[in-house]
């Protein structure tokens, strides 16, 4: 449920990565210029967002860019324009940033499962059995990067 937005008037990009359309307040987007906005939402939801009589007053209803998953030095990953973190301790392997309800599933790289979590808060926290050094394949949602545990 989106409450209130209020006086937000410099926000040029909105980003809903649901794709059942939110349900708002009717007022939920006062005083905020969204008609000079662009809102970026699943490709699969464009019409649906651009049919409910709060989400269609954005100026722009585009679809969310996908784009591979690339590694950085940092160890955060780019899914979908979604900066994620990927942290390993004591065989247990937790993801931060992904949505709700994301599955996130831990793989060896000869593909057995050795365990599965699901987002809750934007965290995943899976527990493997897994010894530091081990190279494992994160699985977020339907991207995958290998990692190494530590």
């Amino acid at each position: 449920m989106i409450y209130k937005y209020y006086n937000c008037s410099s926000i040029t990009d909105f980003y809903c990565f649901a794709e059942t359309v939110p349900t708002t307040y009717y007022n939920a987007f006062d005083n905020y210029y969204i008609s000079n906005a662009t809102l970026h939402v699943p490709a699969s939801a464009v019409e649906s967002y651009s049919s409910s009589s709060s989400w269609s007053r954005f100026g722009i209803i585009v679809a969310l860019e996908t784009e591979p998953v690339d590694a950085v030095a940092t160890g955060t990953l780019e899914i979908a324009a979604v900066p994620v973190l990927i942290k390993s301790r004591g065989g247990a392997i937790t993801v931060e940033g992904v949505g709700y309800g994301t599955t996130v599933s831990v793989y060896t790289t000869g593909g057995m499962l050795v365990g599965s979590a699901t987002a809750v808060d934007r965290t995943a926290t899976v527990g493997t059995s897994l010894p530091a050094g081990t190279v494992a394949v994160v699985k977020i949602g339907e991207k995958a990067v290998k990692i190494v545990v530590r």
